[in-house]
């Protein structure tokens, strides 16, 4: 922040214009402005501002209790710092999780899980018609050979940038906004985010730079809200749906013809295992779930079915 103390006590700590003058506003990669008028840029060249970053997280954790870190725009700090700083963080504190809102795979040698951003565009251009469910295979595939089996991606329909800029899910994905979240919930890798307002199928733009004062009435919707919450429990409660390499893998089938797809985790009918049956075109998908597995939740354009657990004694 242009406020901050070391604006007056460490001036070697930002980065100066062309005619020397500090603090200037964020950098980009590219060398140029982001417009972030509020973000004063840091020279991360300078000896002592990697070790004073790292103590600034330090006083979170130390101070708060909060158990990690969502590290905006993370691709754009140089990645020295990184690597300096989340190990020594956990090595005080033990291991704390480090989400990186960008994405790119060698990040995830620090970071525990990254944003799945071509994804959420993905299903945007499917909800649009722009792209079909081949393009669920293809994108699968270049995770396989770009990221690790044990990779977690934060996949969305929605978030505080998308919802003020793009619009709700509902405003982009329609009545299908449920049925590409659950999409995006069973898909490999998946670390899923449900956005302020998504349970209770709430279709408004947060303004982004201003109070928000409309509320919500948690009360509304109850078959949204029931919706996520019985998927969050099936996550919670099957493994095979379980983060990075403790959950099992995908096998993804699709249909172009009828714009439909089909998600298994684990081997589908065995006990513990889940199914997502997907119809992108307002008809019947060509895909049914194995004889034994029940039907979990089902709303337009999606059916999750699973197969009882077996309990143990």
């Amino acid at each position: 922040a242009w406020d901050h103390p070391w604006v007056e006590t460490n001036d070697d700590f930002y980065t100066r214009d062309e005619d020397g003058s500090y603090p200037m506003e964020a950098i980009g990669n590219d060398g140029g402005k982001t417009g972030w008028t509020d973000v004063a840029d840091l020279n991360y060249n300078a000896p002592l501002l990697i070790d004073s970053m790292t103590a600034e997280m330090d006083w979170w954790v130390s101070n708060t209790g909060i158990d990690g870190f969502r590290c905006d725009m993370a691709g754009m700090v140089p990645y020295n710092f990184w690597e300096h700083a989340i190990p020594t963080l956990r090595e005080k504190h033990g291991p704390l999780f480090f989400l990186a809102e960008w994405s790119e795979p060698h990040l995830l040698s620090t970071f525990n899980a990254d944003y799945g951003w071509e994804f959420h565009h993905m299903m945007n251009d499917i909800a649009k018609g722009h792209k079909t469910v081949q393009d669920l295979a293809v994108y699968a595939a270049k995770q396989d050979t770009t990221y690790p089996d044990d990779a977690m991606k934060l996949y969305f329909t929605s978030n505080h940038d998308e919802n003020s800029w793009q619009g709700s899910a509902l405003e982009r994905m329609g009545d299908q906004a449920r049925a590409f979240w659950a999409l995006s919930f069973l898909f490999d890798q998946s670390f899923p985010l449900l956005y302020t307002g998504q349970e209770v199928a709430l279709d408004y733009r947060f303004p982004f730079f201003s109070k928000d004062t409309i509320g919500v009435d948690w009360a509304s919707n109850p078959e949204h809200a029931e919706f996520y919450a019985t998927l969050f429990e099936l996550k919670h409660d099957y493994p095979v749906l379980w983060n990075g390499k403790y959950g099992a893998p995908m096998v993804l089938h699709t249909d172009t013809a009828t714009h439909s797809a089909m998600i298994e985790r684990g081997e589908a009918g065995t006990p513990g295992s889940v199914v997502g049956i997907f119809n992108f075109n307002h008809t019947e998908s060509s895909f049914t779930a194995p004889e034994g597995m029940n039907l979990v939740v089902e709303a337009e354009g999606v059916k999750v079915y699973k197969a009882e657990l077996v309990e143990t004694h």
